[in-house]
């Protein structure tokens, strides 16, 4: 029989972004001494313990992330899982790995989280990467970022049916339970949000909204929709018992051609209806916030609730 070559496990490097481990090679017919040929020849290079990266496959965010998980059998987790799930604001930063409690793992250059409820992890391979179930996803983001990033993470897999609030919850509770990190600001959370039923569709939304709230406005509800005569509009936030709806313009969405024909015609039917509008670009909010939450604050000082327009209108 003649020895295995590199092109016997071709499927599995173009898998796993060119790594392989030791016991991955023996299964393949590798003998440890070729295995060690490889490695003094310079074909084969040392990724971690029992984890080796052919050298036609250049060193990456991805192999830093795999190779410690392919020598302990852990999980990308925390932000690093939050960026293989594509969740919305998480990028490539060091990775994060988790694994089991106490097996004392310390890698250079990564953060290693030890968990004693490794086992209610779920995980789900994602893009050839094991990597925490997204509801513990969401929930070890709970113990390593702030309100807002964790909002942000939760509005994108809600609006992309990546969760259910019953998930949510049933997955917060079983990990309370045991304790586990990142449950204190998930409590918080879900106390504030559990069961809303709209989503907003960018995180601007959702910043705008705690401005509001901040400069002591009532909160805006996300997404309103409102219905008219052939057609329905979403507002980006509204006040429903004012009528007041306040539209977030950036130059992405509306500064084109078609937004440029539909905009108007979109204001006029709302206005039509008698809601009053106050559109408001990214500037707005990053370089005068203040002035922005005054004018959302100007503009309810003349507008009515909506239930004492319907009395005048009798």
């Amino acid at each position: 029989m003649a020895p295995p070559s590199d092109l016997t496990i071709e499927l599995l490097l173009t898998q796993q972004f060119g790594l392989v481990t030791r016991s991955q090679a023996r299964e393949s017919g590798f003998s440890n001494g070729q295995i060690q040929r490889r490695l003094d020849s310079g074909i084969w290079l040392r990724s971690d313990r029992g984890v080796f990266r052919h050298h036609l496959f250049s060193r990456c965010w991805n192999t830093q992330v795999l190779a410690p998980i392919l020598s302990t059998g852990g999980l990308a987790s925390h932000q690093s899982a939050a960026h293989l799930w594509h969740l919305d604001g998480f990028r490539q930063v060091r990775p994060d790995i988790t694994v089991p409690a106490h097996c004392g793992l310390r890698r250079r250059g990564i953060q290693v989280h030890e968990s004693t409820t490794f086992d209610m992890c779920n995980s789900k391979s994602i893009d050839g990467i094991p990597t925490t179930g997204i509801y513990r996803t969401l929930l070890d983001l709970a113990a390593v970022v702030s309100m807002v990033k964790l909002r942000q993470a939760v509005d994108d897999a809600r609006l992309r049916n990546l969760i259910e609030w019953d998930g949510l919850h049933r997955s917060f509770m079983e990990h309370a339970r045991r304790g586990r990190n990142g449950t204190v600001l998930m409590r918080r959370f879900l106390e504030d949000h559990l069961e809303e039923a709209n989503i907003p569709k960018s995180t601007w939304s959702r910043l705008v909204a705690d401005l509001l709230v901040a400069e002591g406005l009532s909160e805006p509800v996300l997404e309103h929709e409102v219905n008219g005569p052939g057609f329905t509009y979403f507002l980006d936030l509204a006040y429903p018992d004012n009528m007041l709806g306040l539209e977030l313009d950036s130059v992405t969405w509306h500064l084109n051609r078609k937004s440029f024909e539909q905009d108007p015609r979109r204001r006029n039917d709302l206005e039509n209806l008698g809601w009053s509008m106050r559109n408001f670009t990214w500037s707005d909010w990053a370089t005068n916030p203040i002035k922005l939450a005054d004018t959302v604050r100007k503009a309810f000082e003349i507008t009515r609730p909506k239930r004492f327009r319907k009395l005048l209108l009798k």
